[in-house]
């Protein structure tokens, strides 16, 4: 078993491991928690005659920190300049982390500074409209097939503990799929019950089909700012009802489209588990968001993990919303500073 180690610089954080796509650290290689500070520095312009913006200085920032087509609005109201960073997720090869608390700096005459009176930012985590998707063909045994119920019903319960606002849909597949509409978390029994009673057991395995049908689901029934597909599948794309779901490719350049949207974060995150047909990680690894993971477990004891370390991953999207006074910036930008305490999940 790997152990991951750490080196410390200042406030940033340089790791000595490889991705997690190489490393598959989520199958349990990673042996502990750690708490760590990251940095994300901004500069703030507001020029006479134009509009507010503000601008990530990328190599100032922490590599952790991930805007992802991060949506910038600015509005000035009631005297205030309110700007609006959309999506921000801290991920790097060890995993995600939560932000547990931040303080502000701005630099002035010279010297780093705080001042509540010209400035305020506030960080929330955004509202999430989630899809399991689950292989139920039957490659997947009887036994494992309970335990991946059981799987899946454990990491619905710690999505809800980790944001009370989601929701989230089931869906299932082997020739056919079914899914679920979109749960709270008072609706849990009928997300259990779905999990327990309507997965279509037994079939081949129409992963691409299903895949596309629940991006569908997130696409035309949610409003959510954030939407995720978390799939798991132990086998092979067998079947499909179209030429166009005979290949990955259509599914692959739908989540690249999907990606690029500026407006929402989607994300997709998938469980292969090695069963009895095997799995063919380099496509799997190919239909995540470059946000989302990939992780491979060789026994439902590593699924049950992976599941639920991405139930921390997966609602670990911010919002960051910049406010300050309407006076004009003149020649240079204000430079802006966050120092973020973080949590590794």
């Amino acid at each position: 078993m790997t152990t991951v180690r750490f080196i410390f610089a200042i406030s940033i954080l340089v790791f000595t491991v490889p991705s997690c796509q190489e490393m598959n650290i989520l199958s349990g290689e990673v042996e502990a928690f750690y708490e760590v500070n990251m940095v994300m520095r901004l500069n703030y312009h507001f020029p006479v005659g134009g509009n507010p913006e503000i601008r990530l200085i990328r190599e100032e920032t922490s590599p952790a920190i991930q805007t992802n087509n991060s949506v910038f609005r600015d509005s000035v109201l009631n005297n205030d300049v309110r700007i609006e960073i959309g999506n921000i997720r801290i991920k790097d090869g060890a995993g995600a982390y939560r932000i547990m608390e931040f303080e502000q700096w701005e630099y002035r005459e010279g010297k780093w500074v705080t001042d509540s009176e010209t400035e305020d930012t506030t960080i929330t985590a955004k509202t999430l409209d989630l899809v399991l998707l689950l292989d139920a063909s039957r490659s997947l045994n009887d036994s494992n097939f309970k335990l991946l119920q059981t799987n899946a019903i454990g990491f619905v319960m710690r999505i809800f503990e980790e944001s009370d606002s989601a929701r989230i849909a089931v869906a299932g597949f082997s020739d056919n799929i079914t899914h679920s509409k979109f749960y709270e978390e008072k609706d849990i029994a009928q997300i259990m019950s779905f999990i327990n009673q309507r997965l279509p057991r037994g079939g081949r395995t129409i992963l691409y089909e299903a895949m596309d049908s629940s991006l569908t689901l997130l696409e035309r029934f949610s409003q959510a700012d954030g939407r995720a597909l978390v799939t798991f599948t132990d086998g092979r794309n067998n079947k499909w009802t179209e030429e166009r779901f005979s290949t990955s490719e259509h599914i692959r350049n739908r989540i690249k489209q999907l990606e690029r949207n500026t407006t929402v974060f989607y994300s997709s995150f998938i469980i292969g588990f090695l069963g009895d047909d095997g799995i063919d990680e380099t496509i799997l690894n190919s239909l995540t968001t470059k946000d989302g993971l990939f992780a491979v477990a060789k026994t439902q004891s590593d699924a049950a993990f992976i599941f639920q370390r991405f139930a921390s991953i997966v609602p670990a999207i911010y919002r960051f919303i910049y406010t300050r006074n309407t006076s004009h910036t003149y020649g240079e930008p204000i430079r802006l500073k966050y120092t973020f305490r973080v949590w590794l999940l």
